[in-house]
C-alpha cells in the first residue's frame, strides 16, 4: 500500500498517477513483475519464490522487487532512513527443494551459486553485470549485506519457519557500511578459494545465528558449502539432527542516504542428500552454478532493463523529498 504525506496536491496527484501507471504497465508484461512490501511472486515451474520482505518498515522508506521470469533474475530497490540501526528488509529469492528439510548429518553436498551487484540509484545492475559501486555506496552511507540465509531446526515444521527455527545459518558474500555479524569471531575457513570468518551469536528473538562472512566481496559465487556446515556439527555449534529447512539469497537492507539497487542472477542450489542429487534449481539454463554457458540470447534477454519503468517512477516520487515522502508497507 502506498501512502503520501502531501503539501502540494497537484504534484502528488501527478506523481502518484505516474507511479501507479508504470507499476501497472510493468506488471502487465509477462517477463517482468513488480512486488512491494510483503507481497510475493512465484515462478512455479522453477520453484522460485521472490519476496521484498519489508518485515520491519519505518515511516520513511520503501522496498520493491522487479522479477524477470526467463532467465530468472531480480532487481531490488530500496531506501530506508539514515536514523535507522536495524534491518528493515531482506529482499530475496527462496530456493525450494523437495528434499528439504534435510538433516545436516545427511547432507553430502550443498552447492550455492549466485551473481550479484549493488549500487546507488535506480539503475538495474544485472547482466551485463555492472561492477559493485563501492564508492557510491560509501558516499551515500549505505549499510547492507548480501547473504544466503538458511534456517534450521531439529523439528521439521520449525525448520521451515523463519520465526520458529532455533538456528539461522548465514553466508555473507558482501558487507557494506555498519553491517556487522552478531556475536564473536570463532574461526577462519577457506572454501573454494573464498576466505570466510565464522561469527557465533544470538539475535533479539533468541535465535542462534551462525554467520560465515567472506573477508572481501564475492560478486560471483558457486561453491559447495557443506564443509562450512560440517564445521558447525563437528564443533557442536549445532546438533547433527538439525535440519536445513529453507534456503534464500538476497540482501539485508539497513539504511542509506538515497535509493539503492541490488541485482541478482544465476542463483542456484544443488542439494545432495546421502550421495543422491535431490534438486538443482537455477536462474540459468544448465546445472548447478549456472553451468551451460551464456548464449547470445541470454545476453540479449538479460540486457533488458529489469523493472526500469517502476524504478524511474519511484525515483521521481522520492526525489521530491522536500514536498512529500513515499511509504510502502
Amino acid at each position: 500500500m502506498l501512502f503520501l504525506r502531501p503539501s502540494s496536491s497537484l504534484l502528488i496527484a501527478t506523481t502518484l498517477s505516474l507511479l501507479q501507471q508504470t507499476i501497472a504497465d510493468d506488471a502487465a508484461r509477462p517477463e517482468n513483475t513488480t512486488v512491494c512490501g510483503q507481497q510475493v511472486y512465484t515462478i512455479k515451474e522453477r520453484k522460485l519464490i521472490f519476496n521484498p520482505n519489508a518485515w520491519n518498515p519505518n515511516d520513511i522508506g520503501f522496498q520493491c522487487i522487479s522479477v524477470q521470469d526467463e532467465p530468472p533474475a531480480f532487481d531490488a530497490m530500496w531506501s530506508w532512513s539514515m536514523d535507522s540501526v536495524s534491518v528493515h528488509s531482506y529482499p530475496h529469492v527462496k530456493l525450494v527443494a523437495r528434499a528439504l528439510p534435510a538433516p545436516l548429518s545427511n547432507i553430502t553436498a550443498l552447492r550455492l551459486s549466485a551473481k550479484w551487484s549493488m549500487g546507488i540509484g535506480s539503475q538495474p545492475r544485472s547482466q551485463p553485470q555492472l561492477p559493485i559501486d563501492f564508492d557510491g555506496l560509501d558516499a551515500q552511507a549505505t549499510t547492507a549485506n548480501v547473504a544466503f540465509d538458511l534456517f534450521a531446526d531439529p523439528d521439521d515444521k520449525k525448520a521451515v519457519s523463519e520465526t520458529e527455527a532455533a538456528n539461522e545459518i548465514m553466508v555473507w558474500l558482501g558487507q557494506f557500511g555498519y553491517s556487522y555479524p552478531l556475536g564473536k569471531a570463532v574461526v577462519n575457513v577457506t572454501v573454494g578459494g573464498v576466505d570466510f570468518q565464522l561469527f557465533d551469536g544470538r539475535n533479539q528473538r533468541g535465535i542462534h545465528v551462525l554467520t560465515w562472512v567472506a573477508v572481501k566481496a564475492v560478486p560471483t559465487f558457486s561453491e559447495d558449502i557443506s564443509p562450512l556446515l560440517r564445521y558447525l556439527t563437528d564443533n557442536k555449534l549445532v546438533s547433527l539432527d538439525t535440519k536445513i529447512g529453507t534456503v534464500s539469497f538476497g540482501t539485508e537492507a539497513f539504511r542509506s542516504g538515497g535509493n539503492v539497487t541490488f541485482s541478482a542472477t544465476d542463483f542456484a542450489m544443488g542439494l545432495e542428500v546421502d550421495g543422491v542429487l535431490s534438486d538443482d534449481y537455477t536462474g540459468k539454463n544448465g546445472g548447478s552454478g549456472g553451468a551451460g554457458g551464456t548464449t547470445t540470447q541470454d545476453k540479449d534477454d538479460a540486457a533488458r532493463s529489469l523493472g526500469a519503468p517502476w524504478l524511474t517512477a519511484i525515483s521521481v516520487a522520492t526525489a521530491a523529498v522536500g514536498i512529500f515522502s513515499v511509504l510502502f508497507i
